[in-house]
C-alpha cells in the first residue's frame, strides 16, 4: 500500500500545519504543469526560507513524480546533496524513496521483483529474494550479528563523490582508474560506519537507510538501489582479510545457480575502491523460533513481524505455524541438496519468516560442496559452523554430509517443540554429549506434542548420520504422508555422457598437446542449453583422478563487479592448491613479485607464509609498470607450477569477461614464451559476436606466434541419433 506522505508527515512535523505542506504543494505542482521547462525546486525555494523539512519533502515528491513522467529522473543523491536538511533525517528520506518508487510505478517504469523477467529487463541482475529485519541476522562463520541500536541509524552526510548510476561492463575499480588499487599489507578494519560507507556507495547507486546489524564478519545495512528502485539489505565485510575475503565471495557465489522461493536471493557483488560489498532481498519478519512462538518475549508496543503477539519462551509452539514452516525450511535445504551443496550452519537465526509466512533459509559463508561421495571433507578437520546445532561427526571435524544439515534442522525443530537445546553445557562437554548420548525425548519435557513430530525429531538426532531420514522422506512426512523410510543421500551424481564422442575427442587432444609439453587451448562454445558445462565438467572429473594433473577451474559470474571479475574466481582455486603445499614446495614456485600479485589478488596472501618467502616489494608510482609486473609475477608462478605438473586451467561463461582479464589472459597465453598448459574456456554463442572480452582473446590469438595450440569446439542440442 503506498505511503499516505501528507498524514505520516504531519505525524512527525506537527508544528507545521498540513494546510501549508498543500498550499505550497499546490503552487509548485501548478508552476510543473505550466512550464515549458522543468523548473529548479532550489531555485523555487530560494525565498522561502521558513518552508519546514516536511513542506520540502512534499515539493521533491511532486518533483520525482513529473520528473519520472517526463522520463528525466532525478537521482536520489542530488536530492540529498541539495536539501542536507532531508538527508539528516532518516524517516524523510525513507518517505523520498518511498517517492521514487512510486513515481518510477506509476510512470510504467516497473520496480524489480522477484523471480519476475530480470534477466529480460536487465542482464546484470541475479535473480533473488530479501534479507533483514527487526531480529538478529547472521554473518558469514555463524558470528551473530546483533540488531543495532536506535543511535546507528544511518546519517547522511554532503557526499564527496558525485552521483553515478550508469551500468556499463567496466568494474567500479576500472571506473573510478584504481584497478590495481587494493592495499591489503595488514589486515584492517574497513570503515563500516554509514558516514563513511555512503559516499563509496553512492558512486555505484546505493543509499544507505539504517543498519540492521552487525558481528564479528559484517556488517547488514538497509539500503535502496536506485538501479532497481527497490530497497535491499546490503552486506559489508567488517574486517577486510584474505581469508574473510574468501568466504565473503563464497557467500555470494554458493547461490549463483539456484534459485528456490525458500533460499535468500542475491542480486550482485561489487568491489570499489577497498570496500567489498554484496547486495540481496531485504526480508522484513523474524526469526524461525519466534515465528513458532518459541522466541524471546518483546515488548508490548514491538509488532510481530509475521502477525500476532510474541509468545514467552517455554509457551508451546504453534503448530500449525510449525508444521508450515518446516515444510518450507525442508523445501529450502533440499534444493541446496539436490545442487550439491552444503549449507553447514542452519539454525533459527539463519531461517527468517517474512511477513507473509514464506520462511527464507540465509547465511551461506560456510556453504560447500557436496563430493560424488555424497560427502564433504573439511580442510585438516577443521570444525565449522554453531556447536550447538552442528551433527556429531562436525563437531568433530570429520565428513560430512547431506545428513549432517538434517541433524542441524532436527536441532531447531526439537526447541521449537521445547523450548530447550538438546544439549547444554560446555563447549568439550556438548561435543562428548552429541558422541555419547541421546537427548530427552521431547514429550518428555513437553507433554501432548505432536507424536509424528516428536518422532521426526528424534530421528532427525540421530547419532549415526545413516540413521537419518533425508529430504524427500521428510517433506513426504511433513505433508502428511506416513512413509518413514529412511533414504540413501548420494549427493550430486555423475551425468552420463551421451553422443559427445567427436568433442570428447578433441578435448583429449588438447590433453594430449599438454602431455607432449605444448601449450594448448580449446575454446567450448554453443548456445545456452546445448550441453556445453556437463561436456567440460565431465573431462575434468576425469583428468582430476589423474596424479600427474592438476585442475585449477573458475568461473566469470554475471552479477558481479570486482577487478579481473573473469579470472578472479580462478586465482581464488590457484590460491587453495598453494594453501596445501609445504614451505619447501611453496618456495620454488612463488615468483619475486608474489608481493604484487597478492597486492591485486588478495586471496593470495591467504596462503600461510607466503608474503614471508620473498622480500617485499617497493611502491611503484606507475600503474602500467605495476600492470606488467603483476602480470609478469603471474606467468612466472604458472611457469614453475606447469613444470612440475600437468595444469589445466578452467574459465567458464567467458561472455561475461571484462577487458582487464582478456588483456591478462591474453598476455598469459597468446606470448611467444607461455606456461606449458592447457585453457579451457566456455562461452554463449549467442553473446559471442559484440564481445569485447572474446574479441581481445581472438585478436591476441590471431596475431600470436602461433605456438600455442588452438581449437574451437561448437556445442549443439544433440540430435536424435546421439541421443540414443
Amino acid at each position: 500500500m503506498p505511503f499516505d506522505v501528507v498524514k505520516v508527515v504531519e505525524a512527525m512535523d506537527s508544528n507545521h500545519p498540513v494546510q501549508r505542506n498543500e498550499k505550497l504543494a499546490a503552487e509548485f505542482r501548478t508552476l510543473w504543469e505550466s512550464s515549458p521547462t522543468p523548473p529548479d525546486v532550489l531555485q523555487f525555494l530560494a525565498n522561502r526560507h521558513d518552508a519546514a523539512p516536511s513542506e520540502r519533502l512534499d515539493l521533491l515528491r511532486i518533483d520525482q513524480r513529473f520528473r519520472w513522467k517526463r522520463g528525466e529522473p532525478r537521482p536520489l543523491q542530488s536530492y540529498l546533496r541539495d536539501f542536507p536538511e532531508i538527508a539528516v533525517r532518516p524517516d524523510l528520506v525513507r518517505l523520498l524513496v518511498a517517492g521514487d518508487q512510486e513515481s518510477r510505478r506509476d510512470s510504467g517504469a516497473q520496480p524489480f521483483h522477484l523471480l519476475e523477467g530480470l534477466e529480460e529487463i536487465h542482464p546484470s541482475h541475479a535473480r533473488t529474494q530479501v534479507i533483514g529485519g527487526r531480529d538478529p541476522v547472521e554473518t558469514i562463520a555463524g558470528d551473530q550479528i546483533t540488531p543495532a541500536p536506535p543511535s546507528s541509524t544511518a546519517s547522511f552526510q554532503q557526499p564527496t563523490a558525485g552521483p553515478g548510476s550508469t551500468h556499463n561492463t567496466a568494474s567500479p575499480a576500472t571506473q573510478s582508474g584504481n584497478l590495481l588499487g587494493f592495499n591489503l599489507d595488514a589486515p584492517r578494519e574497513i570503515l563500516s560506519e554509514a558516514e563513511t560507507l555512503q559516499p563509496i556507495l553512492e558512486s555505484v547507486r546505493f543509499t544507505l537507510l539504517r543498519r540492521l546489524g552487525a558481528g564479528g564478519m559484517g556488517v547488514v545495512f538497509e539500503t535502496y538501489d536506485e538501479e532497481r528502485g527497490e530497497l535491499v539489505a546490503l552486506k559489508t565485510m567488517r574486517r577486510l582479510d584474505p581469508s574473510s575475503l574468501v568466504r565473503f565471495k563464497q557467500e555470494f557465489r554458493a547461490l549463483c545457480d539456484i534459485t528456490h522461493p525458500n533460499l535468500v536471493n542475491l542480486y550482485q557483488l561489487f568491489a570499489v575502491e577497498d570496500c567489498w560489498f554484496f547486495t540481496m532481498e531485504l526480508v522484513d519478519g523474524c526469526d524461525f523460533l519466534t515465528y513458532v512462538g518459541r522466541g524471546p518475549r518483546r515488548e508490548a508496543d514491538e509488532p510481530c513481524a509475521a502477525g500476532g503477539a510474541w509468545s514467552a519462551p517455554g509457551s508451546v509452539a504453534d503448530e500449525s505455524r510449525l508444521r508450515d514452516g518446516l515444510i518450507q525450511l525442508a523445501e529450502g535445504v533440499q534444493a541446496l541438496h539436490a545442487a550439491g551443496k552444503l549449507h553447514r550452519d542452519i539454525k533459527p537465526t539463519n531461517v527468517l519468516v517474512a511477513r507473509d509466512g514464506r520462511v527464507v533459509l540465509l547465511d551461506f559463508g560456510l556453504m560447500a560442496d557436496l563430493e560424488p561421495t555424497g560427502q564433504h571433507h573439511t580442510v585438516a578437520r577443521q570444525v565449522v559452523g554453531t556447536l550447538a546445532h552442528m551433527s556429531p561427526e562436525q563437531a568433530l571435524g570429520l565428513a560430512v554430509s547431506a545428513a549432517s544439515d538434517w541433524y542441524s534442522v532436527g536441532v531447531i525443530l526439537y526447541q521449537a517443540l521445547t523450548g530447550r537445546l538438546p544439549f547444554d553445557g560446555s563447549f568439550d562437554e556438548v561435543v562428548l554429549l552429541k558422541q555419547t548420548a541421546v537427548p530427552a525425548a521431547p514429550d518428555t519435557l513437553v507433554p501432548g506434542l505432536p507424536e509424528d513430530l516428536v518422532r521426526l525429531c528424534q530421528e532427525l538426532l540421530a547419532r549415526d548420520p545413516a540413521g537419518r531420514p533425508r529430504g524427500p522422506g521428510i517433506l513426504k512426512r511433513l505433508r502428511g504422508h506416513a512413509e518413514s523410510t529412511v533414504e540413501v543421500s548420494r549427493g550430486r551424481q555423475s551425468i552420463p555422457l551421451i553422443g559427445r564422442s567427436w568433442h570428447r575427442h578433441v578435448l583429449d587432444s588438447g590433453y594430449a598437446s599438454l602431455v607432449n609439453r605444448h601449450t594448448s587451448t580449446v575454446f567450448v562454445f554453443g548456445r545456452t542449453g546445448t550441453g556445453k558445462t556437463t561436456l567440460i565438467r565431465s573431462f575434468l572429473d576425469d583428468l582430476r583422478s589423474r596424479q600427474d594433473t592438476l585442475v585449477l577451474a573458475g568461473r566469470c559470474y554475471e552479477q558481479e563487479w570486482v577487478p579481473f571479475k573473469a579470472v578472479d574466481s580462478l586465482i581464488d582455486a590457484l590460491a587453495r592448491h598453494l594453501k596445501q603445499l609445504s614451505s619447501s614446495e611453496l618456495a620454488r614456485l612463488l615468483p619475486h613479485d608474489v608481493s604484487l600479485l597478492a597486492r591485486v589478488f588478495p586471496v593470495i596472501r591467504s596462503v600461510d607464509g607466503v608474503l614471508a618467502e620473498r622480500a617485499p616489494v617497493a611502491e611503484l608510482p606507475d600503474p602500467q609498470e605495476l600492470r606488467m609486473r603483476v602480470f609478469a609475477g603471474l606467468r612466472e608462478l604458472l611457469v614453475r607450477l606447469g613444470r612440475e605438473t600437468n595444469l589445466v586451467l578452467m574459465i567458464d561463461d567467458l561472455q561475461w569477461g571484462d577487458v582487464d582479464s582478456a588483456v591478462l589472459l591474453a598476455d598469459l597465453i597468446f606470448t611467444p614464451d607461455p606456461p606449458i598448459l592447457l585453457f579451457l574456456g566456455s562461452y554463449r554463442l549467442e553473446d559471442a559476436d559484440q564481445n569485447r572480452f572474446l574479441q581481445i582473446l581472438r585478436q591476441a590469438r590471431d596475431k600470436g606466434p602461433g605456438i600455442v595450440h588452438h581449437r574451437d569446439l561448437a556445442v549443439q542440442a544433440l540430435t536424435q541419433a546421439e541421443s540414443r
